[in-house]
């Protein structure tokens, strides 16, 4: 693992953050007296604030994807707040494994927490959250996008009552510090990147599985929400269709989603918006039309009001941003 020199990884990090880097890189901050400026650079591209502590006493070895970010972490006592003030961040899980020590989760954003605080997770939200350890600690932090475990969707409501030392956590937790302490060749596009992705994704996959507390209402909304990912595509596919494929009525599918303060209508709006972000992000040759017609949108419009809805962005900002010159600039900034 080799680390990008602070003045080229500050560039990108400021305009995007990570949400549009393609591949995987790997990085490492070991504490030396100089080092402050480079560990601060990293937390400012992954949405955090230093706001307690000595950032050069960090060590640290990390894993990043567009929506994917692990980090072992040995650290002081310190404080550092999740700002999510970039919309990306808004909809990402941050699941994290104390190894060692204790850590504390402040602030407004809704949070759950094993007894005796060895795991804890922090839900999707725009709330800044303050994450605080008052000894050493060591830790695995696991950040993934809520698309990437759906159709699981975890709340505070659904969480069951779970341990730490349970099989799946502990081979998630083996898999994760494997994944990024094993040293290993970086790149864009190549075959490594998609088998990491592709691993860590159904580990997110799993752990979400296992926090969900399942009766028959949630194995109904489970359900529908496999059908919105099915069938979403289809521009004719709506409530009542979801309804019909779930073998309940309307009325009872509105009830379902409302415990998850979800509205179906929404979740086939965002799995359309979900499905044409890529479109856009690497297929510049399709035409708006035809990039709305493979998300199963209606129109140009209609997706265009999907995407600020649900992104904050039309897909006239989006394609720019994922244009080959826009690429070749955010790309110069991380590789050397």
């Amino acid at each position: 693992m080799k680390n990008n020199p602070v003045t080229e990884l500050l560039p990108a990090v400021e305009r995007e953050g990570w949400h549009w880097l393609v591949g995987h890189r790997r990085y490492r901050h070991w504490p030396t007296a100089n080092s402050g400026p480079w560990i601060m650079a990293f937390l400012t591209g992954a949405g955090l604030r230093m706001i307690g502590g000595d950032p050069r006493s960090v060590e640290m070895k990390a894993l990043r994807f567009n929506n994917f970010l692990i980090a072992h972490l040995r650290t002081p006592p310190l404080r550092v707040r999740w700002t999510r003030d970039r919309l990306p961040a808004q909809s990402r899980y941050m699941l994290v494994f104390v190894n060692h020590g204790s850590i504390v989760i402040e602030g407004d954003a809704e949070h759950w927490a094993s007894p005796g605080g060895g795991l804890c997770l922090i839900f999707p939200s725009a709330e800044p959250v303050d994450i605080q350890s008052s000894e050493k600690s060591e830790m695995i932090v696991f950040t993934f996008d809520q698309s990437e475990v759906a159709p699981y969707i975890l709340t505070p409501s659904n969480i069951r009552d779970i341990r730490p030392g349970t099989t799946v956590f502990r081979a998630s937790y083996a898999y994760l510090q494997a994944a990024v302490d094993t040293p290993g060749a970086d790149g864009q596009q190549d075959e490594m990147t998609e088998v990491l992705r592709t691993l860590t994704r159904e580990v997110a996959r799993a752990l979400a599985k296992s926090f969900v507390l399942q009766d028959e209402a949630e194995a109904t909304f489970l359900h529908a929400q496999r059908m919105v990912d099915q069938h979403s595509i289809e521009p004719a596919f709506d409530v009542d269709a979801l309804a019909s494929r779930c073998q309940v009525s309307r009325r009872t599918l509105d009830r379902l989603y409302a415990r998850h303060g979800l509205s179906p209508a929404q979740e086939i709006r965002r799995s359309r918006a979900q499905r044409a972000i890529p479109l856009l992000a690497e297929s510049a040759t399709l035409t708006l039309e035809e990039v709305a017609a493979a998300s199963g949108f209606r129109s140009i419009t209609t997706m265009n009001r999907a995407l600020k809805w649900a992104y904050g962005l039309g897909t006239g900002a989006l394609r720019q941003t994922a244009t080959p010159a826009g690429d070749q600039v955010e790309m110069s900034a991380l590789e050397q």
